[in-house]
């Protein structure tokens, strides 16, 4: 079998080369993660009755606090499962990706669309979070199970917006849940 080097001139290829060749040629063509088909505006899953400064002093608390907000939301069809499957992703792996910010999220059937609450605890609680800081704010998201790549997507665009320490600074150091609110529509989208 015969190949050709970049600048244009022949060279043979050995078993190895073909089979590698071989395999390229059969694999199919790998879809980008986080490609242009759809977009995904963060801010029209937000509104002020998603947003709470927490009383919660643990993370189980916190997480109980936020399923609780979240099942009032129309799109919430199992309030307890939602709940159960958020508890079962933390226990796989903490979700306190660090800085102060914790993503408990998980995609289950209990949810008709996507479903984003965000808590607030200004001193921090233990999260086990993969830094070790304690955790202030809190994003708990969910998802329908056949909405995976959205998901992750929407989850990459939340993590990007809290990623500024700027604006987690401010977050935490607002006023009422009005101007938390505030804050995530004009940095969101």
């Amino acid at each position: 079998m015969r190949g050709f080097f970049t600048d244009g001139t022949p060279r043979s290829l050995d078993r190895y080369d073909s089979f590698a060749l071989s395999v390229s040629i059969q694999r199919p063509p790998i879809k980008p993660l986080f490609g242009a088909e759809a977009i995904i505006k963060i801010s029209q899953y937000f509104n002020i009755e998603r947003i709470k400064d927490l009383v919660s002093c643990t993370k189980s608390e916190a997480l109980a606090e936020l399923c609780d907000l979240a099942s009032d939301l129309p799109v919430v069809t199992n309030p307890e499962r939602l709940h159960t499957a958020i508890l079962n992703r933390e226990n796989i792996m903490s979700t306190g990706i660090g800085s102060g910010i914790a993503i408990p999220h998980a995609r289950t059937a209990a949810v008709r669309d996507f479903v984003i609450v965000v808590g607030r605890c200004r001193d921090g609680l233990d999260f086990e979070a993969l830094d070790g800081l304690p955790v202030r704010i809190i994003i708990l998201m969910a998802a329908p199970e056949r909405k995976r790549n959205e998901f992750l997507k929407l989850i990459a665009k939340v993590g990007a917006v809290f990623d500024n320490p700027d604006f987690r600074h401010r977050f935490v150091e607002s006023g009422a849940p009005e101007d938390m609110f505030r804050l995530l529509a004009e940095n969101c989208d």
